[in-house]
C-alpha cells in the first residue's frame, strides 16, 4: 500500500504545516491524497524528520508516520557507515554490516514490515483463556508481549490460527534485540529465587537465544498458509535468514533517535 494509504488526515495536516506552511491545509490534504509520490517525496523532507523529533509530534501524529520518517532517515544513515556498533560483554565492538543492513531497510516490503512491527510494540493486549492442566480447568493470561505466553498459545490454537501468533513471537525477539537491547542479557537467577511478576524479566536472555527464537519463528511463520495466502513468504523468510541484520535498524533508531523517548513510545511494554 503507498505510504499516503496509511496516513491519518492529522498526519497531512502536520507534513503540510510543517513543509507547506503558506497553503490551505484543507486544500493541500485533498491534493496530497491523490499525489502519492509528492507524498513519498515529502517523508524523505529534512524538515519533517527535525519537527518529528521535538517533543509535541509524540502526540500529533501517529506512529506509523513517526516511525516511517525515522526508519527512512536510519536507511540513509546507514549507507553512509562503515559499520554499526555492538554492545558485547561490556565491549562496544564494530561489525561491518552496514551496507547490507542499509540494503535490507530499501526493501519497501521489508521496511513497511518493520514499521509495522513497532507500531504493533505501542499497544500491547492480553488475552484471556481457560486452560486445562493436571486434569483441572483454570483460565490464564496469555500476553503478547511475552514470547512464552504466545508459545503457550500457539500450542493451544488449531493450525489454522496460529499464523499471527507465530509472527508475534519472532517479532518480539526481534522487538526487544533491536530497541531494548540492553535486555538482550544473560540473567541467571540464584536458585530458590522467586521469579518477577513484572513482564521486564522475562526479556532476561542472550542475545543469541533471542536470535535463534526469531530465526525459527520466522521461518515457521514463513511456511504457514496464510502467509503464502496473503504475500508473506518473501519477508518472513528474509527476516529470518538475516534475522542479526535486521535488528541494526532498529538498534540505530534506538540509540539515535529515540533514546529518550522509547518508555514514553513502548510505554505498555513495561
Amino acid at each position: 500500500m503507498p505510504a499516503v494509504g496509511r496516513l491519518t488526515t492529522s498526519d497531512l495536516q502536520f507534513i503540510v504545516t510543517t513543509l507547506l506552511p503558506d497553503v490551505d491545509p484543507s486544500v493541500a490534504v485533498t491534493v496530497l491524497r491523490r499525489d502519492p509520490d509528492r507524498v513519498e517525496e515529502l517523508l524523505d523532507d529534512e524538515r519533517l524528520f527535525k519537527r518529528l523529533r521535538s517533543e509535541d509530534a509524540l502526540v500529533r501524529v501517529s506512529p506509523w508516520l513517526l516511525f516511517t520518517v525515522l526508519l527512512r532517515r536510519v536507511r540513509r544513515e546507514l549507507r553512509a557507515l562503515p559499520y554499526t556498533v555492538e554492545q558485547r560483554g561490556g565491549e562496544r565492538v564494530a561489525v561491518f554490516d552496514a551496507e547490507r543492513a542499509g540494503a535490507l531497510l530499501g526493501d519497501r516490503e521489508i521496511q513497511d514490515y518493520l514499521i509495522e512491527l513497532l507500531v504493533s510494540f505501542t499497544r500491547t493486549d492480553s488475552l484471556s483463556l481457560e486452560v486445562e492442566e493436571a486434569g483441572r480447568l483454570r483460565r490464564r493470561r496469555f500476553s503478547d508481549l511475552s514470547s512464552e505466553d504466545m508459545i503457550a498459545l500457539a500450542a493451544l490454537m488449531p493450525e489454522d490460527l496460529r499464523f499471527p501468533i507465530l509472527r508475534r513471537v519472532a517479532d518480539i525477539a526481534l522487538f526487544v534485540t533491536g530497541i531494548f537491547p540492553e535486555h538482550a542479557e544473560p540473567f541467571h537467577r540464584q536458585p530458590g529465587s522467586p521469579s518477577s511478576p513484572g513482564l521486564r524479566w522475562r526479556f532476561r536472555r542472550s542475545l543469541e537465544e533471542y536470535e535463534d527464537e526469531g530465526r525459527r519463528f520466522y521461518r515457521l511463520a514463513a511456511r504457514h498458509e496464510v502467509a503464502r495466502r496473503t504475500g508473506m513468504t518473501r519477508a518472513l523468510d528474509a527476516l529470518a535468514e538475516m534475522f542479526p541484520v535486521a535488528r541494526k535498524p532498529l538498534n540505530v533508531l534506538a540509540s539515535q533517535y529515540i533514546s529518550t523517548s522509547r518508555l514514553l513510545l513502548f510505554s505498555d511494554a513495561f
